[in-house]
């Protein structure tokens, strides 16, 4: 049974904050208040974000946009206040709650829209309709903060677009199960928190802008064999065999390529090997300080090794295929360096350099959907 206080009391102290009889009314006030605080913080840094966003992509809108569309987004961003803490401490109890309403509140917002109302007018426009998702949201909490009696027992549905296990309904009253203190700006990593809460904005969104334009260019597949376990016929193949050896006994024994000369990327280099079984690895950092040596082409080149094993007569050879990608527009020009300076937080060793950048390499060609 949710809680429902026996009174909404409250006095004002001298800073002018609500102090309420009931305990549970106050610290869900105080809780909201603070959120209410975060979404205007937030979206501050997100009429910036999606501005640069929508200049270095390059488009306004993703594909067949729509208000629905927009109020996922944001109700993901919001979810995501509920994974930033570490589980079992007071800050992640309190911040799934938190997070769970506040998306909850945005599925509301969206369903009861009507035609020409802020949040419709503006739907077109990415940015537009995602500061006037965060408007209304907003102010939704402030009327939730002024009159906490009148929404006391108001439905909201998180949808849980973020497989964060937070799906299903709740309500202020759930929210004051709860006598934990959502962090404010006083507790000491608030700051990482916002930061986090920004980032995870802007990169839901460019991951849904980005394909409308870009998309990834593959180099064919390089099936690079670096070394083979050989048999001859008295005993079984040992898959588990995985690394280099010398002469194990007479009948098994592991054999290294003594070399090879390939095209792989332009200009072109010849790659050797040694008895370390790790042919595949050398040859994909050589092709990528080739890359690097022209970042207007291959500004937003990356590499990665796919391991591969494959039997040919007594053979059983050892490896990797390994895959070489780029960002193109429909006409097939490379991405130029200002976007992707703009958007990897690594370079194309997967060395993390830009704290303020969009996503990693990895996360841009694995998980986007280009």
């Amino acid at each position: 049974m949710a809680y429902f206080p026996s009174t909404f009391h409250y006095t004002i102290n001298d800073i002018g904050i609500r102090v309420y009889d009931d305990k549970h009314v106050q610290v869900t006030y105080i809780n909201l208040r603070t959120l209410s605080k975060l979404i205007s913080s937030l979206r501050t840094q997100a009429q910036i974000d999606l501005g640069d966003a929508i200049n270095n992509v390059g488009v306004h809108a993703v594909k067949d946009q729509t208000l629905q569309i927009l109020g996922m987004f944001a109700s993901k961003i919001f979810e995501g206040i509920s994974a930033f803490w570490p589980g079992g401490t007071p800050a992640a109890y309190i911040s799934m709650i938190i997070g769970k309403i506040a998306s909850g509140i945005i599925t509301k917002l969206i369903e009861q829209s009507q035609p020409g109302d802020e949040i419709q007018t503006k739907a077109n426009e990415i940015r537009e309709g995602m500061l006037a998702i965060f408007d209304a949201t907003k102010k939704k909490i402030d009327q939730m903060v002024v009159d906490p009696e009148g929404h006391w027992n108001e439905v909201f549905n998180c949808q849980d677009y973020s497989d964060l296990g937070i799906k299903g309904e709740i309500t202020m009253a759930g929210v004051a199960d709860c006598l934990d203190f959502f962090p404010d700006e006083e507790t000491p990593d608030y700051d990482d928190f916002q930061l986090y809460l920004s980032q995870r904005c802007k990169s839901i969104v460019v991951s849904k802008l980005l394909p409308v334009k870009w998309h990834i260019q593959k180099y064919p597949i390089y099936w690079c064999k670096d070394y083979y376990t050989r048999n001859d016929g008295q005993r079984h193949f040992d898959f588990e065999y995985s690394q280099y050896n010398p002469h194990t006994d007479d009948d098994f024994w592991a054999q290294k390529f003594v070399g090879f000369e390939e095209r792989v990327f332009p200009p072109y280099f010849i790659a050797g090997t040694d008895g370390n079984g790790k042919t595949s690895e050398e040859l994909l950092t050589f092709i990528k300080e080739v890359a690097c040596k022209d970042m207007t082409q291959y500004s937003s080149f990356w590499g990665y090794l796919e391991f591969r094993e494959e039997q040919s007569g007594d053979r059983h050879y050892i490896g990797n295929n390994i895959h070489c990608v780029a960002l193109v527009d429909g006409s097939g020009d490379k991405a130029p360096i200002t976007l992707s300076d703009w958007l990897f937080k690594d370079d194309c060793y997967n060395q993390k350099i830009k704290n303020y950048s969009v996503a990693t390499r990895e996360e841009v060609y694995t998980k986007w959907g280009l």
